[in-house]
């Protein structure tokens, strides 16, 4: 999966790639999406996302994945693209490559559109 930034207008910040989200961005710091609803619907439903990162565990840099399968049940819709953006709680896990008992657990919030990583275990302070 490229890893691409998504533009806002003006001189505002831009969504930055997943690796930052996940490994450089504190706790709490707001991304305002600006009505972009496509940054949160490739958090929630992928492709899977991967990211490099130093392990805890293995204390080596790593390749984390998610391990997910997504997929619409019999008979249900996906949801309209603008409802990524209504307030919401969602969490991802992803696993270390070298081995997969390693695990990163993060949880995001989308609230009145700014989404912010609101947990994470374990810390990478």
């Amino acid at each position: 999966m490229a890893d691409t930034e998504v533009e806002d207008d003006d001189d505002s910040e831009q969504l930055p790639p997943v690796q930052t989200l996940f490994t450089e961005d504190g706790l709490y710091r707001e991304r305002h999406l600006e009505g972009d609803w496509s940054y949160v619907k490739r958090l929630i439903d992928g492709p899977d996302l991967q990211f490099d990162a130093h392990c805890i565990y293995c204390k080596e840099r790593s390749t984390f994945k998610e391990r997910v399968t997504r997929g619409a049940g019999s008979g249900s819709r996906p949801p309209d693209n603008e409802t990524y953006l209504n307030d919401r709680t969602f969490s991802l896990t992803f696993y270390c490559q070298r081995n997969e008992k390693h695990s990163y657990f993060y949880i995001f919030e989308v609230k009145r559109q700014p989404l912010q990583k609101i947990g994470q275990s374990p810390s990478h302070t």
